[in-house]
């Protein structure tokens, strides 16, 4: 069964461009990683969206987004992006998901 990870992002406006960037060097690695299926990143254009970006990645197994987010490189990255409940940090919200409608 395949695996959907999805991540609502807070991004404050003026770090967009730094967002971007950063999320395209974590794309470009799990993208190298076995049992990965498909990346994507979503703008909100909803005015006042409580999130402005959704990540939505798919994956054989659960296992497998497993292997590739515990790696050493990965946990880097994670504190490298620079998470924070502070005002102007990024926030991010994820979830491991398996699909049950179609």
């Amino acid at each position: 069964m395949t695996t959907t990870f999805v991540n609502p992002l807070v991004v404050p406006a003026e770090r967009e461009k730094e967002f971007l960037e950063k999320w395209d060097r974590g794309a470009e690695y799990v993208r190298r990683q076995t049992g990965f299926i498909s990346t994507s990143l979503h703008r909100s254009v909803t005015d006042g969206s409580r999130f402005q970006y959704f990540t939505v990645a798919r994956w054989e197994s659960r296992e497998a987004f497993s292997r590739a987010t515990a790696s050493d490189w990965w946990m880097q990255y994670v504190r490298d992006f620079g998470f924070s409940d502070e005002v102007g940090g990024f926030q991010a919200f994820p979830a491991v998901c398996e699909q049950v409608r179609e």
